[in-house]
């Protein structure tokens, strides 16, 4: 799972000071675009979602948010961040990549020609683990919001 200094190189990359890795480079420095094992990875937790009917996707999409699920909760929640993640891909010009960052390679979404790097998976499994009830409607047009504010800023742009 998603360690601290892993959600605070998010953030810093949201406000355009993307921290140094082990190696000395940024996060920037060690983005990946997706190999076919990375795409086959996504789309096995994707299909936890796409294999059954509406009412039985919403009803499993539910239980896997109140921790309820026939998986484990970490499986269930990166589940919802793969998901959650291809929402903003569809509104959105952001694209799946993976991030190596101090000795660990995530999945993460980057926006073109900026250094605007997010991490759907840990996003929802923070709220998640707060507790906090996720209405993923709305934390997809907030993301997207919080993106398009912050790629206007020149500092974000490579």
């Amino acid at each position: 799972m998603m360690r601290l200094s892993t959600m605070f190189a998010f953030l810093l990359s949201l406000v355009g000071c993307a921290p140094s890795n082990k190696a000395g480079g940024s996060i920037e420095d060690s983005i990946r675009q997706l190999t076919s094992e990375d795409e086959s990875y996504l789309n096995t937790k994707r299909a936890v979602f796409t294999r059954d009917s509406p009412d039985d996707v919403r009803a499993r999409f539910k239980n896997a948010l109140l921790g309820k699920g026939n998986m484990s909760l970490a499986d269930d929640l990166e589940a919802i961040g793969v998901v959650f993640g291809d929402l903003i891909a569809n509104d959105s010009p952001m694209t799946w990549v993976t991030v190596e960052f101090e000795g660990e390679r995530m999945f993460a979404m980057t926006y073109p020609k900026t250094s605007v790097v997010l991490f759907p998976i840990a996003m929802i499994d923070k709220r998640a683990r707060k507790g906090e009830v996720i209405d993923l409607p709305t934390l997809v047009s907030d993301t997207i919001a919080t993106v398009e504010r912050s790629i206007q800023n020149p500092e974000y742009q490579r």
